[in-house]
């Protein structure tokens, strides 16, 4: 009994290796194939989950916005003048003036990003596809406003307010 290491079907007489190449590349096509399928499988997921994701997120932020630039002008208008007899007034009043107009940008650029309530299904599509190209906006503007918040920290707590 002779063993042989050469399958049987490259041993048989009617399958040429010209054809088991092509077998092969057929082969090797489905597999990219599959693995190409997947991939976008996987992005559309993550675009799809944004979508949904993203304009909550901001609605969110919004929300969270109107608060802050609430409390801050309550601080400018009621706290400032008993704040300038200890700091100069035009030091800490600079940093929160910019914390309010960042934050009333920051607003202005959430209306124009979500959907309104009598907007269609397509606009309200359109107008979520549209948040996620601008997160990256948004996030700059936050981390900005983090940073002016930080140094409206430092004087609040020295003057303890």
């Amino acid at each position: 009994m002779h063993l042989s290491l050469v399958p049987a079907a490259c041993t048989h007489p009617s399958i040429t290796i010209p054809q088991m190449a092509e077998v092969v590349g057929a082969v090797a096509a489905v597999v990219q194939f599959v693995d190409v399928a997947l991939r976008l499988s996987s992005c559309l997921e993550r675009f799809c989950s944004d979508v949904r994701n993203v304009p909550r997120r901001f609605t969110q932020l919004q929300t969270d916005l109107r608060h802050q630039t609430e409390i801050a002008q309550q601080i400018q208008q009621h706290h400032l003048p008993g704040f300038a007899k200890t700091v100069s007034s035009s030091t800490f009043n600079t940093p929160l003036t910019e914390y309010i107009g960042l934050a009333e940008e920051l607003l202005k650029t959430l209306e124009d990003l979500l959907a309104r309530k009598n907007d269609g299904v397509f606009q309200r599509g359109w107008d979520a596809i549209c948040s996620i190209r601008k997160k990256e906006e948004v996030a700059s503007i936050c981390d900005r406003l983090e940073q002016k918040k930080s140094t409206l920290s430092l004087w609040l707590e020295a003057a303890n307010l």
